[in-house]
């Protein structure tokens, strides 16, 4: 995977991304959320791991920054800020090629009090649990703007915490801190309905934080906090929640409260605040997890949260005591163990708390791209995508070497693209995939 990283960063440096106003990285791209300096700090990955601030960072992001989501194209970022008394804000950010943020020109829009999480659907919804409101506030991005979804917001559960959502997009889970996890089907125009049986609860539970969904969104896992365990469920077909065997699964470690997957979802990550440990659970394939030997790394004073690649695991450590310690770069080995990346820690904003990864090759493995087809037809140049890839993976398809398009995979791994007035000779390639092309004569 190291290697088609590579090949992949050095393909995407010259290509433009024009089918969108805004572009989006076309490297590994970090966002860090800073609580205390009010920014947002951007790194690119490098190959090894390390990290290299962009020009321009940080990027002002209103008054205590929280949370962050991504979209699935990497073309926006979006920050809740904490500082208002009740209503708080919502920023919105155009992001560029080299991943330079630009707020929306409407930006800030309006959140509820205590925006804790914060996550985008593929189809461009994005969730905002209210923690001191009770409500789950859901926005429609279109365009630039962020419009309330049909209902919203909507009354959930007691103390709201984190929300994610399913690959698809088509379901979302929000975990609540007194011990259950909410479930909602989630329309591509922001519309949500209460999932059979939520909510689910969560055995023995004495704090329910963090909760992520499985690549392949079949599981779903709650950080259960001073149970020092994970609950963990599988999702079934209608969305609802079924608890896994064995669950809770125990950490050995001190308050089990972020959490993170890697995109390939062999390993579950576990921040533990009080330990002020991440350690790795082992994915089994019925979705039961098992502590890695010997994974454990005690980080710094104050652990806080957890995101992944293939290859590296980026840990913040937000130090109450010195604000902003920074980012920790971990190699995943084989094996789910974590090797210190050289450089550790690498330095961002005051109290970094939040981080999403945009990585254009997450989870993606280029021998699963099993064909690409190229027609055209009276200036009409159309690619066809089949594969064994998860539902909600994105590809992007470029035309002669630019002209990008994001294509997100069905239920049954197909996608396709169309280029309109076209002339001439044309090569469509899979950007992710550079030896996956084909080609079409459109005259």
């Amino acid at each position: 995977m190291k290697s088609a990283l590579s090949t992949l960063v050095t393909l995407a440096t010259g290509l433009a991304l024009i089918c969108h106003a805004n572009a989006q990285p076309q490297q590994v791209t970090l966002f860090v959320g800073n609580n205390v300096s009010d920014t947002v700090t951007v790194f690119t990955v490098n190959p090894d791991g390390t990290l290299a601030e962009i020009e321009g960072s940080p990027f002002p992001a209103g008054e205590d920054v929280t949370a962050l989501a991504l979209t699935a194209d990497g073309r926006y970022l979006a920050a809740t800020n904490a500082g208002a008394a009740q209503v708080e804000e919502l920023w919105l950010f155009q992001v560029g090629e080299g991943g330079a943020l630009s707020p929306a020109p409407k930006a800030p829009f309006l959140t509820g009090d205590g925006p804790l999480g914060l996550a985008f659907t593929r189809n461009d919804v994005l969730l905002s649990p209210a923690a001191g409101d009770d409500e789950l506030h859901v926005f429609k991005l279109t365009g630039d703007e962020l419009l309330p979804g049909p209902g919203s917001p909507h009354a959930v559960g007691n103390f709201p915490n984190e929300v994610a959502a399913t690959p698809d997009g088509r379901f979302a889970y929000s975990s609540h801190l007194f011990g259950s996890v909410e479930g909602f089907s989630v329309s591509p125009e922001g519309e949500i309905q209460t999932l059979p049986g939520s909510p689910y609860p969560i055995p023995g539970t004495r704090g329910a934080f963090e909760v992520i969904v499985s690549p392949d969104g079949r599981h779903v896992y709650v950080g259960m906090g001073l149970d020092n365990a994970l609950a963990g469920y599988e999702v079934e077909p209608d969305g609802s929640l079924t608890g896994l065997p064995g669950s809770p699964f125990p950490t050995g470690q001190t308050s089990a409260v972020n959490l993170a997957m890697d995109p390939s979802g062999r390993f579950v990550f576990v921040c533990h605040v009080v330990s002020d440990s991440v350690m790795t659970m082992k994915r089994m394939p019925d979705g039961t997890l098992e502590a890695v030997p010997g994974s454990v790394r005690v980080i710094g004073s104050d652990v806080r949260k957890a995101v992944a690649s293939d290859d590296y695991l980026f840990v913040t450590d937000e130090s109450s005591i010195d604000p902003g310690v920074g980012v920790m770069v971990y190699e995943i080995e084989p094996d789910g163990k974590l090797t210190l990346v050289d450089g550790s820690p690498f330095a961002a904003g005051a109290r970094p708390q939040d981080m999403v990864l945009f990585d254009p090759a997450a989870g993606i493995h280029c021998g699963d791209v099993r064909r690409l087809t190229a027609s055209c037809k009276n200036g009409k140049l159309k690619a066809r995508l089949k594969t064994r890839l998860a539902e909600g993976t994105i590809l992007h398809l470029s035309n002669n070497g630019g002209e990008i398009i994001p294509v997100a995979l069905n239920r049954r791994g197909k996608g396709k693209a169309t280029w309109r007035g076209q002339s001439g000779d044309h090569e469509v390639c899979v950007v992710e995939c550079p030896e996956v092309c084909n080609s079409a004569d459109c005259g």
